[in-house]
């Protein structure tokens, strides 16, 4: 028993050693933040698409990687809704749904495929 107390004590003095940003570059994580990527806002400038995550980061991606929002006018954008139960983004005018996960992904929309007719 008492060697099993001391291999605990030596290991709880170096565990106090060894520095939080060392083991978070190891990828151990001292305070595990949780993440949340609900969407909490979306927003637009000329050329990007913005969406503001509930955790507190923000995705900006390409307006061009989406040419349905990129067609679309000022009024069209803003009339967004929360779908997928928050993990997503639909735009009822122009029929465009987006997530967070692809967002993060960092996954243009598919390219059209036309067939002839």
């Amino acid at each position: 028993m008492k060697l099993a107390v001391n291999a605990l004590n030596r290991f709880r003095s170096y565990q106090a050693r060894i520095p939080g940003a060392f083991l978070r570059i190891l990828g151990v994580s001292i305070l595990s933040p949780t993440t949340d990527e609900r969407v909490a806002d979306v927003t637009f400038t000329k050329d990007t698409l913005s969406v503001a995550l509930r955790d507190g980061r923000t995705i900006t991606v390409p307006l061009a990687w989406y040419p349905r929002l990129l067609g679309a006018t000022a009024a069209q954008r803003k009339n967004w809704q929360i779908a997928g139960g928050g993990y997503g983004i639909h735009w009822p005018d122009i029929d465009e749904d987006l997530s967070t996960e692809g967002l993060l992904r960092g996954a243009p929309a598919p390219r059209q495929q036309f067939s002839p007719r």
